[in-house]
């Protein structure tokens, strides 16, 4: 439990992962700041955003999970059953990753760097 410009929030922050409810309002914290309550997970090798009860906004220091800097980072929503729904938006601004869920039905959010060509406005 955090207060934070006078909100409080939730905020546990391990090795490999990074857990934020930021309690009906947006908050920012050592390089996350989140609109809703999510995980910033690392499982099997992969970086996944899973959102809890309530989730506008997310974004996040890419730094947080080794993502090189200037990287383009991929977003893919997939469902409960591990099937993948599509991209989901993410757009870098101001040195963090904003992800906008709820574009597609997704109980989660596999992050990836891009490999192959830069896409332009990914720096």
């Amino acid at each position: 439990d955090e207060t934070t410009f006078g909100r409080r929030m939730d905020y546990c922050r391990g090795k490999d992962c990074v857990y934020i409810d930021s309690r009906g309002g947006p908050v920012s914290f050592e390089g996350v700041s989140v609109n809703g309550a999510a995980a910033l997970r690392k499982a099997r090798g992969q970086w996944w955003l899973i959102p809890a009860t309530e989730l506008h906004e997310f974004a996040f220091d890419p730094a947080l999970a080794g993502f090189e800097p200037k990287r383009t980072i991929d977003v893919s929503a997939v469902r409960e059953d591990g099937s993948k729904v599509g991209p989901a938006p993410a757009e870098p601004r101001s040195g963090l990753l904003h992800i906008t869920p709820g574009a597609s039905p997704a109980f989660k959010y596999l992050l990836h760097e891009h490999h192959g060509p830069e896409r332009p406005g990914s720096e």
